[in-house]
């Protein structure tokens, strides 16, 4: 039921829900199948086994450090505390209600926020760990830099909030239709250069979230 919040998509919630119940072929599942044992480690980190958690929260070669480093920084123009980073936490996020610092107000603006921050980062790390791992064939010479993945999590953000801003149109969205109001309160705080955005911003596609990319260099 946590998963059935508006603000996560589809793809993230297939991604989570199949999570929640281990239905991902990875870890354990290839240990008793002949030929395929070597999938259940991850060789990259000293051949651990391949869980979910792992891939999540542990692996070098998910790009998992690199998107909570970034979601952290994000969260933090809210001015609000970061929690910390789990397997329980990221499948849980949809149940998980941001209060004000003095716990006293529930924030429902920065709670849709984390549930977007936490659900599309897991799923990303997913997509870059399963681009690897199958279509590169877990080459390390094909492994993303940290750059590139750091882009990547921003592209993937401010697509999310370009989205949203295209769904307060009802002509064009009909039950589909995000409010305006909603828009702003979940994203203002994260806008880049938002005092300079005109009143009614949430109306273009051209704002975007207020930390940038990475200087270039491969920095891994």
């Amino acid at each position: 039921m946590s998963l059935r919040h508006k603000c996560i998509t589809p793809r993230a919630r297939n991604f989570l829900w199949r999570a929640m119940h281990g239905a991902y072929k990875i870890g354990r599942y290839w240990a008793h199948i002949p030929g395929h044992e070597d999938r259940q480690k991850c060789e990259e980190c000293n051949n651990t086994d391949e869980t979910m958690e792992h891939i999540l929260t542990m692996c070098r070669t998910s790009g998992q450090r690199v998107i909570w480093e970034a979601a952290k920084r994000l969260w933090a123009l809210r001015g609000l505390e970061w929690p910390e980073i789990s397997l329980g936490s990221i499948l849980g996020c949809g149940t998980r209600i941001i209060r004000s610092n003095n716990r006293r107000a529930i924030l429902p603006g920065a709670t849709r926020l984390y549930r977007i921050i936490m659900t599309e980062s897991a799923h990303l790390i997913w997509k870059l760990r399963c681009r690897w791992r199958i279509q590169d064939a877990s080459n390390p010479t094909k492994l993303p830099t940290d750059n590139e993945i750091w882009n990547k999590w921003i592209d993937t953000i401010n697509r999310r909030l370009q989205l949203e801003c295209l769904q307060t149109n009802r002509a064009r969205y009909g039950r589909s239709t995000i409010s305006a109001a909603v828009v702003e309160n979940t994203w203002w705080a994260v806008l880049l250069q938002r005092d300079n955005l005109p009143e009614d911003w949430v109306k273009s596609t051209g704002v975007l979230v207020g930390i940038g990319r990475r200087p270039p260099g491969r920095n891994r």
